[in-house]
């Protein structure tokens, strides 16, 4: 570090419903992927006992989130400035373990399948796919503030479809189910506890993993609140490193912004997020548990949507498959949009905007191509891909943690340092990561 800037932080605005976007449009990009398919998937099969796994994956995100709230806002810089700080190979993992994780088009596939097949549509599921990518390609490349276009576009869908599945939910309301639920959440299953026989500890990690968001998508959280403008927004120097000012009322304002960050993704994260796992597997478990010939892939939400079709109205299941197809194509977008940012936020680019827009674009368009390359070769069934990237993300969070944890202790000056989130934090890689180890050693 070549000198340190020693800046007031201001006053955090601290009312709940202002600044929610970094909280909320995390949980949206999640969506499609642990809420929609998996956990629902899950509980079809397996039922309730399993949902354990979705609280504490959600829980240890939340950490997750709010370290890198804070870090953003009291350092001026994104994570991926910050990481480079106290590891100098963090650009380019986060760049390996982006394009391994998320290179491969689950989600636009996916999308396609649910489209293809949940609609009778004629034209086939693999142009569909390659149509979705390039939808979302062009949705981010033309025009400028792709921010607010995302924003916009996941207000609209999350209202859509917390309206949808909260109406599903009460149609098919059962107490005994209910309850269920709940004991499904400290890990109550039918004649198990926490771990059913025959679940797949890979499938089972990947839904953990995307409980919330996902992987390296997390780091979109830093990326956004840097666009709220929250904390310090300074001019600085080529690496020169701006922490807040040793004041009392700095010092504060500091901790202001550490509850409300708490409260703020507590609600829109964390709650929203825990609620739409809960809701999406209780209808999963209410139409399907035990059915004869229930699907071992993802297409269980086609056969959702024709039971919705049959005992409610063709409308419902219709409009079930496209708003579930919208959320996926909302996670496609997002994948596109970070890897985007990684390129154009690439620490020692900070004052080039205009090269920072270059390297958004090439990407972009580099890992569309990527997209279409992977589909036209035959990789294309969405719940092998979806796995394939949910696993990898699972040791990426884990890394994550260990560097926030190293920021937290070997960057942020103790008067605003934290050792609750050092314990946090370190618990948070430790768990995804010997997770990931004991899986992956189980597999051989």
């Amino acid at each position: 570090m070549k000198t340190i800037k020693k800046l007031f932080f201001p006053k955090p605005e601290t009312k709940i419903l202002k600044g929610f976007g970094p909280a909320f449009l995390v949980i949206a990009l999640g969506i499609g992927s642990g809420e929609f398919i998996l956990w629902p998937y899950l509980s079809a099969h397996y039922g309730f006992g399993i949902l354990w796994g979705a609280l504490l994956g959600i829980s240890i995100q939340l950490v997750i989130i709010v370290a890198l709230e804070r870090h953003t806002a009291f350092l001026g810089e994104d994570a991926l400035a910050s990481f480079s700080r106290v590891f100098k190979y963090a650009f380019s993992w986060i760049v390996f373990s982006t394009i391994i994780g998320f290179g491969w088009p689950g989600f636009s596939a996916m999308a396609a399948q649910l489209l293809s097949q949940g609609l009778s549509l004629s034209i086939s599921q693999n142009v569909l796919s390659f149509i979705i990518l390039i939808l979302a390609a062009g949705l981010l490349l033309i025009g400028k503030n792709s921010y607010k276009k995302i924003l916009t576009l996941q207000k609209i869908n999350m209202g859509i479809l917390l309206i949808l599945i909260l109406f599903l939910f009460v149609y098919y309301f059962d107490v005994k189910i209910f309850l269920d639920m709940f004991r499904g959440l400290v890990g109550v299953g039918e004649q198990y506890m926490f771990v059913p026989a025959g679940l797949s500890l890979l499938t089972f990690m990947g839904a953990i993993a995307y409980a919330g968001s996902g992987g390296n998508l997390l780091l979109m959280n830093s990326f956004y609140v840097e666009k709220e403008g929250k904390g310090l927004v300074p001019e600085r120097g080529d690496d020169e490193l701006i922490i807040p000012e040793n004041s009392s009322e700095s010092i504060e304002n500091t901790r202001l912004f550490t509850r409300s960050s708490w409260k703020q993704n507590t609600l829109f994260f964390w709650g929203t997020g825990l609620i739409l796992i809960s809701m999406l597997s209780y209808v999963s478990y209410a139409v399907l548990y035990g059915s004869v010939g229930l699907p071992e892939d993802f297409t269980f939400l086609i056969r959702e949507a024709v039971i919705f079709s049959i005992d409610i109205h063709p409308i419902i299941g219709s409009l079930f498959i496209i708003s579930g197809s919208f959320a996926l194509f909302g996670v496609q977008l997002g994948i596109l949009d970070f890897i985007g940012r990684i390129a154009g936020n690439k620490p020692g680019t900070i004052d080039a905007s205009k090269k920072q827009q270059k390297h958004y674009v090439w990407a972009i368009t580099a890992m569309t191509l990527f997209g279409i390359i992977v589909l036209s070769l035959g990789f294309s069934k969405p719940s092998t891909l979806i796995i394939i990237g949910s696993t990898i993300n699972a040791f990426s969070m884990g890394v994550i943690a260990f560097l926030l944890y190293r920021v937290e202790s070997q960057i942020l000056p103790k008067y605003i340092g934290s050792k609750l989130f050092k314990v946090l934090l370190m618990i948070a890689g430790l768990f995804y990561i010997g997770f990931f180890g004991y899986v992956v050693l189980g597999l051989f």
